[in-house]
């Protein structure tokens, strides 16, 4: 079983290239840590669709949980809130012109970029203080943060996606002959791999069907490689910079598993298995939250494992024996999500974030647990049915079924009481927090299950989905809107057949009608 936290040993002086994680994120010791919506509808405004005049108020419409915040009269308070909300400077955006390009996309990167695509934004984040650190030295960096970043306000400008195209190709080049550079040390490999979650994450972000596979391959392989050194080095736990790189590769793994049309006997991908990293210690003292696994990297690297599995299983319908073989592993990993532990907020290190709390990791990290439960419940009902007939779920909530049997109309019920709970986690961490950049692939993995029962659930059911769909509309206003406009599209093809009779599992209708992207 793997659990992934970051140890109190320091970092051996690195290369004045290096990245020095440790400074940036460094271990506290132990004495540091003593509705309803509102919104119009959800066509009212295409996702993806870059704003206008007409448009612009639905994508600044403030809603219930940032109105009712208790804040003082400061204005600049409030000006602060909502500049963080939207993730929009207060001054008037930021046109670029061919003199000042450069460095209006660098500036655009460290005020919104960075931010948009982390649990927390401070002093503690490394993909602001890495890169302040690199971005001058390193013209692979350099391009990178461009790209991103120009891809990113693309939302607001729809003339940027040329720039982002350009810049990537720069980036790319860079990335290709820094790959082949024999001479390659222990500080441009650091560089190479910050470069690789910056071009394969953000993929999506420049073409909705691009997810980024070739660079996930790339970064397998460079982890790979530092996990066999690692181990031939008496097994030592790595230092942190290695933990930060493995963390990203996990969230990353999470969110592809369910499109990369890969199994879980897969080469070279990470599992939740102590024999792959044996250095995997017990919990230390203080929980250091990464920025996109937050405080459950063993959570993701199971939601990971049950997307490959779901592969597995589309993949080898019909095959003699295969049923069984992957009913086995679903229910090991079904026992591995119930027993998994989640930090508690006194285990949990300040992140110096005002806007993300810690039970906002906590509830982000139970949602996430619970969006894989319910895919392994969903496409190996047997599982659920034989846990409903112990009764026997552990600390895992009862989802309000009283009569656990096997008859399919409980299954049924009890999957969308649980797509339910999962949605409702979510709509309870404030919408202007960090984590909501994690919130892709448990928000749309439950909303599919949002299917109408002729019964009194349809109106909460109905209340639910157009949760999903604000959130969806909300998430595209500050994040790079292309994948979250196409899980919309699959989000609403969903829910039309499965309101015509049509049950089919998302995940054949996202092949069906060619709207694979990226799940985070």
């Amino acid at each position: 079983m793997l659990i992934l936290f970051f140890g109190q040993s320091p970092l051996p002086v690195l290369a004045e290239n290096s990245i020095d994680l440790a400074r940036e994120w460094d271990m506290p010791t132990t004495s540091d840590f003593t509705g309803n919506s509102n919104e119009s509808s959800y066509d009212d405004l295409e996702l993806g669709q870059t704003a206008d005049n007409d448009n612009i108020s639905d994508l600044m419409r403030i809603p219930e949980s940032i109105a009712d915040v208790s804040l003082s009269h400061d204005s600049t308070e409030w000006s602060s809130l909502v500049s963080r909300y939207f993730h929009m400077i207060e001054d008037p955006p930021l046109l670029p012109s061919l003199e000042n390009e450069a460095t209006t996309l660098v500036q655009y990167y460290f005020r919104d970029t960075c931010a948009t695509w982390s649990c927390f934004d401070s002093e503690k984040n490394p993909f602001r203080t890495a890169i302040e650190a690199l971005w001058q030295k390193s013209p692979l960096i350099y391009y990178a943060i461009q790209s991103n970043a120009a891809a990113h306000l693309s939302n607001q400008i729809s003339s940027m996606q040329v720039t982002a195209s350009k810049m990537r190709e720069k980036a790319h080049a860079a990335f290709l002959e820094q790959l082949l550079n024999t001479s390659n040390t222990q500080s441009t490999g650091d560089q190479l791999l910050l470069a690789t979650l910056l071009l394969g994450v953000s993929a999506s972000w420049h073409d909705s069907s691009d997810l980024g596979l070739s660079y996930l391959s790339i970064a397998r392989s460079l982890i790979r490689a530092r996990v066999v050194s690692q181990g031939s080095e008496h097994h030592q736990p790595p230092n942190r910079n290695f933990r930060f790189f493995l963390e990203a590769l996990i969230y990353w793994e999470m969110v592809a598993a369910f499109v990369s049309g890969e199994g879980l006997r897969s080469a070279l991908t990470l599992t939740a298995d102590t024999s792959t990293f044996p250095w995997a210690g017990p919990l230390p003292t203080a929980v250091i939250p990464h920025p996109w696994t937050g405080i459950a990297p063993r959570v993701m690297l199971l939601f990971a494992e049950v997307g490959r599995l779901v592969q597995d299983h589309a993949i080898s319908a019909g095959q003699p024996g295969a049923d069984l073989d992957l009913a086995a592993s679903a229910t090991k990993l079904e026992e591995d999500l119930l027993s998994v532990y989640v930090p508690t907020e006194d285990e949990i290190a300040d992140v110096h974030d005002e806007f993300t709390r810690k039970n906002d990791f906590i509830v982000s990290a139970e949602a996430t647990r619970c969006a894989a439960l319910l895919q392994i419940y969903r496409v190996f009902p047997g599982v659920l049915q034989w846990r409903l007939s112990t009764g026997n779920f552990g600390t895992f909530p009862h989802m309000g079924i009283v009569e656990p049997n096997s008859g399919s109309d409980v299954t049924s019920s009890w999957l969308i009481s649980l797509a339910m709970h999962v949605l409702d986690l979510l709509a309870s961490v404030p919408a202007y927090s960090g984590v909501r950049c994690v919130q892709l692939l448990p928000l749309a993995t439950a909303a599919f299950e949002l299917r109408v029962t002729n019964s009194h659930r349809d109106v909460e059911i109905a209340r639910f989905r157009e949760f999903s769909m604000g959130r969806l509309r909300l998430l595209a206003g500050r994040l790079p809107s292309k994948p979250i406009s196409r899980v919309a599209q699959l989000l609403k093809e969903v829910w039309r057949r499965n309101d015509q009779g049509d049950h089919t599992f998302w995940l054949n209708v996202m092949t069906d009608k060619n709207l694979k992207t990226f799940l985070g």
